[in-house]
C-alpha cells in the first residue's frame, strides 16, 4: 500500500499544510517522503506559476507561456531524471493549461484521480485536443480516470469525443473509487509515466503543485493510484 493511503486515517486538514513550516512533511496525507520541502509556503516552490486569474486573457497568457517554457526548460536538461521547478497551479483555468501538458509530455499512460472530472477543465478544448493527440501519436498509450463522483460516461464531454472512435475508447478507462476507499486520503492528482504531475492536496481546492520530470514524488502517486484502482476494480 502507498504511503498517501497507510496513513490517511490520521490526515489533517489542507490549511495545516499551507501553514506548516516548510519540510519534507506533508501532514494532509501522513507522507514522509523525498517530497523535499516542496509547499506552498515557500523554499523550492516557484510563485512565478501564481500569475493569472479567471478572465484576465493577458494574465492567463502568461501563464501559458510560463507552463511551455517550464516544459521545455525540463525536457531540455538533456539529463534523464532531472526534475523541473515546482509551481503552483491556482484554478481551474490554470488546469486546462497545466493538464494538456501531462498527456504531451506521456508515451505510454497518463492516470487521473479526480473528484468528478470536472467537466469545465476535462470538457475543454484544450485538454479534448490534447487527450486525443496523445492517443492519435502513441498507438499503445493509456490513460485511467479513478473518479471519486459516479457519472456517466456517454454524457462527458470529453469521453464522448474519446468515444467516436472504437480504438481509442477501449484505451480510456473509467473507473469509481469505493466509498470506503475515499476517507483514506485527501488529494487529487494527475501523474504520467514521465513522471510529470499535478498535485492538489486537498480534493476539496483546485489550488495544486506542478511539475515535470518530478521522480521524487510521482511514484508515490503513481502507487497510490495502482493502490485505489485495485480496489475498484474488485
Amino acid at each position: 500500500m502507498s504511503r498517501v493511503l497507510s496513513a490517511g486515517k490520521e490526515a489533517a486538514g489542507v490549511n495545516d499544510v499551507l501553514a506548516r513550516p516548510v519540510g519534507p512533511f506533508i501532514p494532509s496525507l501522513g507522507l514522509s517522503t523525498c517530497w523535499g520541502g516542496f509547499a506552498f509556503t515557500g523554499g523550492a516552490t516557484s510563485r512565478r506559476g501564481s500569475v493569472g486569474a479567471d478572465g484576465d486573457d493577458a494574465l492567463m497568457k502568461e501563464y501559458q507561456d510560463f507552463v511551455a517554457g517550464q516544459f521545455k526548460a525540463q525536457r531540455d536538461t538533456g539529463t534523464p531524471g532531472t526534475p523541473g521547478e515546482v509551481f503552483q497551479n491556482r484554478n481551474a483555468d490554470h488546469a486546462k493549461v497545466v493538464i494538456p501538458f501531462l498527456f504531451r509530455g506521456a508515451d505510454q499512460w497518463v492516470h487521473l484521480l479526480t473528484a468528478r472530472a470536472d467537466r469545465d477543465v476535462y470538457g475543454s478544448d484544450s485538454v479534448k485536443a490534447a487527450a486525443i493527440g496523445f492517443l492519435e501519436s502513441h498507438p499503445e498509450g493509456r490513460i485511467a480516470f479513478l473518479s471519486e463522483e459516479k457519472f456517466d460516461r456517454a454524457g462527458h464531454p470529453l469521453f464522448q469525443v474519446i468515444d467516436q472512435n472504437p480504438t481509442f475508447a477501449a484505451r480510456v478507462s473509467l473507473e469509481f473509487v469505493p466509498d470506503d476507499m475515499k476517507r483514506g486520503y485527501a488529494c487529487n492528482f494527475a501523474v504520467n509515466d514521465h513522471n510529470d504531475f499535478r498535485f492538489e492536496p486537498s480534493r476539496n481546492n483546485q489550488e495544486a503543485m506542478v511539475q515535470f520530470g518530478g521522480a521524487d514524488f510521482a511514484p508515490d502517486l503513481e502507487r497510490t493510484f495502482a493502490d485505489l484502482r485495485s480496489a475498484a476494480s474488485a
